[in-house]
Parts: C-alpha cells; sequence; structure tokens
C-alpha cells in the first residue's frame, strides 16, 4: 500500500506540468478536507473518492488519505 501511495505522490509532483494533477495525502483527514478545499475553490475538480489506506508503523495500524484532483 506504500507504493500506490508514493506512485500518486509521485505521479503528483514529477509527471504532469503546470499543477493539472494534484493529489491531497496527510494522516490526518482535517488537513486533507482542508487541501481538498483549497483545491476547489481554486478551480480544481475530485477525479474519484476519498481513499483510506493502513500502513503499520510501531505495531500500529495507521491510517493514510489521499484525493487526486483534476484542473477542470
Amino acid at each position: 500500500m506504500k507504493y500506490l501511495l508514493t506512485i500518486f505522490l509521485l505521479l503528483s509532483i514529477n509527471a504532469f506540468t503546470a499543477e493539472r494533477y494534484v493529489v491531497c495525502a496527510d494522516r490526518k483527514l482535517n488537513v486533507v478536507t482542508k487541501c481538498v478545499n483549497d483545491y476547489l475553490d481554486a478551480g480544481y475538480k475530485t477525479l474519484s473518492g476519498l481513499h483510506a489506506v493502513t500502513t503499520m508503523d510501531n505495531d500500529l495500524h495507521l491510517p493514510n488519505y489521499f484525493q487526486a484532483l483534476l484542473k477542470k
């Protein structure tokens, strides 16, 4: 699952120019929500629903949330 999140982050940073495609990602849902709302206000649209994956960190299952957006 870490690979999936890494791929999304790399795509948002390297593969697309002029911030046409962005990914909001964090372990805290309220941080992702604020990021998504800021991009929605800037003219982006969501590509799908909010995604959540869990990762192991010191024997704890921690959630990671991410949302992909595309410039309209």
